[in-house]
């Protein structure tokens, strides 16, 4: 299901044109976006055949990028809401989210990353960059 759900997250980033619109392109016949299928396919097979030397940092990376979202959104609310007590709410989720992010970040947390942890990070925002700019 998951590869359902990124192959589709995959064909809408390029319709949007944030990463290459290649992904958004659809076959013919069964009207299907071929190549963000076959990117997803041969990510999963990757990940597959390195097993849990690959799977365990990018799990954890993966396990940081909600609480990194949910950093960003209450900011974002917090910039715009003008009512006290929302502004508060806001803040509190930026607290919450934050020490989310740093038990992730910084070594003096049981579960910190390690090195291969901020190697799969590198390479995930490198892929990330990569697909933005190439668009």
């Amino acid at each position: 299901m998951a590869s359902v759900a990124a192959s589709r997250l995959s064909f809408a980033s390029g319709r949007r044109r944030t990463i290459s619109p290649v992904f958004a392109k659809v076959q013919p016949t069964y009207q299907t976006p071929t190549a963000a299928i076959l990117a997803v396919s041969v990510a999963t097979l990757a990940g597959l055949l390195l097993g849990d030397a690959l799977l365990v940092p990018v799990t954890e990376v993966g396990s940081m990028a909600p609480a990194f979202g949910w950093l960003a959104t209450c900011l974002s609310f917090y910039m715009v809401e003008r009512s006290v007590l929302l502004r508060l709410t806001a803040g509190l989720g930026m607290a919450v989210s934050l020490l989310l992010v740093l038990m992730k970040l910084l070594p003096i947390f049981p579960g910190h990353f390690s090195l291969a942890e901020w190697i799969a990070l590198g390479i995930w925002l490198a892929i990330g960059l990569l697909l933005h700019y190439r668009s």
